[in-house]
């Protein structure tokens, strides 16, 4: 290697560096006038590689082959098992939300499918239901890790020895991680990554599925890499020349189409007026429009039973006078938030929960007293005060949570 060629290899490098820092700060500090955050993908994934290239180059040999196919055969099931792990946990949530809406008699007819989704009207989820279930979720992980495990055995064991350089033909035992990375990564991701994107990451699914991708494309370009090590080593020049068209055509794609690109006028958006302070809560939840859109947030960071609790009781203290009379939604509440084990148990102390249960259980002719309910509702309320209403103003105001 010339000495001309590593200053070029270290020059591109700091420049990766650079860029990646520049657009981290715009995005951390929300100051984007040049949309540069909608190329930060691209530019991490090149700037990246070409930035760990050389000290891949320098130390990957020293690396046995035969650890490195083990690491590279091994990393692949584990990452699709906690892939499916993933899976499962996002359909658990999605089904026990939408259990409790149906548990809610007022309504469960016409909000049965909203969901967990951001956007109700793009609701992948419930128009495809039938694929997003455990069991088929772990009959795929099951039928694709048996072909996968049948592969490496055949070839492992057909080989009449483990491959001790990378140069040996034998490195075909390396097919299966190749074939099953490449589905994984063009096919299955894109695919699922696709029906997430309109679900609110309460859970941070969407955010550790990235983090599994993005180890399954550093697997597969280190195998790359490793593979045409002998390749690199030997046409220096090559190299160089794909850093100079690379860094040309980052710093087009980073610097000079946003600049040239006609900055966009934000659209005015009216503020949001509710302040954090508990008469704005309780402004919201009498106001059927703004209550609407609250209960929508606390169905996607899955808290809804708390607003309908709340709600509810505030619906059956306003239809009584002295005392409350309708019963039956007396026992609808309790049978479905407060029961013990039942589908919508709200979070409410043990004593609380025991004092609603003996006034049941004592007869009231006349109706019950009308601060039946005035406890759970005070602890419920504190609950989203405390945690809903504080997200809810950060996600209506665009400010981290």
């Amino acid at each position: 290697m010339t000495a001309s060629v590593l200053g070029l290899i270290i020059a591109v490098s700091i420049y990766d560096i650079f860029i990646l820092v520049t657009v981290g700060l715009l995005i951390y500090y929300r100051n984007d006038p040049f949309f540069a955050h909608r190329n930060i993908l691209i530019t991490t994934i090149i700037g990246l590689t070409s930035a760990v290239l050389l000290p891949v180059v320098v130390f990957i040999p020293y690396i046995p082959c035969w650890l490195f196919l083990y690491l590279v055969n091994l990393l692949f099931p584990l990452i699709f098992i906690c892939f499916t792990g993933k899976v499962i946990q996002l359909t658990f949530l999605y089904y026990s939300t939408q259990a409790k809406l149906s548990r809610s008699e007022d309504y469960a007819s016409s909000e049965t499918s909203q969901t967990i989704l951001a956007n109700p009207g793009a609701n992948v989820f419930y128009r495809y239901q039938r694929y997003f279930n455990n069991y088929v979720w772990l009959t795929w992980c099951g039928v694709e890790l048996t072909l996968y495990l049948i592969l490496i055995s055949i070839i492992l064991f057909t080989a009449p020895s483990l491959p001790t350089d990378f140069s040996d033909i034998q490195t075909i035992a390396f097919s299966p991680t190749l074939i099953c990375y490449s589905f994984h990564i063009l096919i299955q991701w894109p695919i699922f990554i696709w029906y997430l994107r309109y679900v609110n990451d309460a859970f941070h699914i969407r955010f550790g599925l990235l983090l599994m991708e993005l180890m399954e494309i550093v697997s597969i370009v280190g195998l790359i890499l490793r593979v045409t090590i002998d390749y690199i080593k030997e046409h220096w020049e090559i190299y160089a020349i794909y850093c100079a068209v690379r860094i040309i055509l980052v710093h087009i794609a980073v610097l000079v189409v946003p600049l040239c690109r006609r900055p966009r006028t934000p659209k005015a958006v009216d503020p949001f007026h509710p302040c954090y302070d508990i008469s704005s809560l309780l402004s919201i939840m009498k106001d059927p429009v703004l209550y609407e859109d609250f209960k929508q947030f606390a169905l996607r960071v899955f808290a809804v039973e708390n607003t309908l609790f709340y709600r509810r009781c505030m619906d059956l203290k306003a239809a009584s006078n002295s005392v409350i009379t309708n019963k039956k939604e007396v026992y609808n509440i309790y049978n479905i938030f407060i029961r013990p084990n039942s589908e919508m148990e709200i979070n409410i102390t043990e004593d609380v929960q025991d004092q609603i249960s003996f006034a049941l259980m004592k007869p009231h002719h006349d109706g019950y007293p009308m601060d039946l309910f005035d406890r759970a509702m005070n602890q419920v309320l504190d609950i989203i005060y405390h945690d809903i209403f504080p997200r809810y103003l950060a996600y209506k105001n665009r400010l981290p949570v």
